[in-house]
């Protein structure tokens, strides 16, 4: 059941594990998703509603969640129990007795909707990391990825991490200008000190990079099996670029060897 009565600036209480918390405004349980304190899947209320929902059930405040999960840059909700939902819903304003009953969902868990949107390229290896990053709670945690240490850039745009990419790019651009201004020695440290700070935290920023990506779609898709089939069309890695890495080279070694050739002629 979803909430589709407007609400302006309420005042809004929340329920983390059994603990019901509040009063807060509005656009500060906002910023609690945000945080990464309050999932969609806590238990929200406020005046005017009925029961008790899950956040990402609240019509009304779903216009919010989207747009401040498009601005922030830490928009990953953190590790939870996101398979335990309200096994029963609480009347009119919250009192103080009642107690918050949790069981387990029957339907998608944070595990399947990892397995869907990873695809099959070394999932198991990123479903264990996920399971520890999750385990260990928000923000960023080192873990050393040995694809992105050798393949940088290239390892970003096949996991789909555009912004990365493009960093990479950006980094290769500026070493290049300080190398051309005489600072050789400089020049390597613009270039190798990124790449080794973004090895270090890679699958956490891979990690980051799914949960916005999971996070954003359940805010608009609310039926499970649409979900997880979004998921699985839009996740996954982009195949093509191996294939594509692996034919530069030999595209250069040839232009290498093919030019000189019809230079002398």
């Amino acid at each position: 059941m979803a909430v589709s009565a407007e609400m302006s600036d309420e005042s809004w209480w929340y329920v983390l594990g059994e603990t019901r918390l509040g009063p807060v405004p509005r656009g500060q349980l906002v910023l609690l998703h945000v945080d990464g304190i309050v999932d969609l899947d806590n238990l929200v209320w406020t005046e005017g509603m009925k029961e008790w929902l899950p956040l990402g059930q609240v019509d009304a405040l779903r216009g919010d969640l989207l747009e401040s999960l498009r601005k922030a840059k830490l928009v990953a909700p953190p590790a939870l129990p996101s398979d335990y939902v309200p096994k029963v819903a609480l009347n009119a304003i919250p009192p103080s007795s009642q107690k918050v009953v949790f069981t387990r969902h029957p339907s998608a868990s944070t595990q399947n909707l990892y397995d869907a949107i990873l695809g099959e390229k070394n999932r198991i290896y990123y479903l264990t990391k996920f399971r520890q990053l999750d385990q260990q709670g928000p923000g960023l945690k080192a873990s050393w990825n040995w694809p992105s240490f050798l393949c940088g850039g290239v390892w970003a745009l096949y996991r789909k991490m555009y912004g990365w990419f493009f960093a990479f790019w950006g980094i290769a651009a500026l070493s290049n200008l300080v190398e051309k201004a005489g600072s050789p020695g400089l020049s390597a440290l613009v270039f190798f000190a990124p790449w080794i700070a973004f090895t270090v935290f890679a699958n956490s920023l891979y990690h980051r990079s799914i949960k916005k990506r999971i996070a954003v779609a359940q805010i608009t898709i609310k039926d499970e099996s649409q979900l997880l089939e979004y998921l699985r069309q839009k996740g996954g890695v982009h195949a093509w670029v191996i294939w594509v890495s692996g034919l530069l080279p030999i595209i250069g070694i040839l232009a290498a060897i093919i030019i000189p050739m019809f230079a002398r002629h």
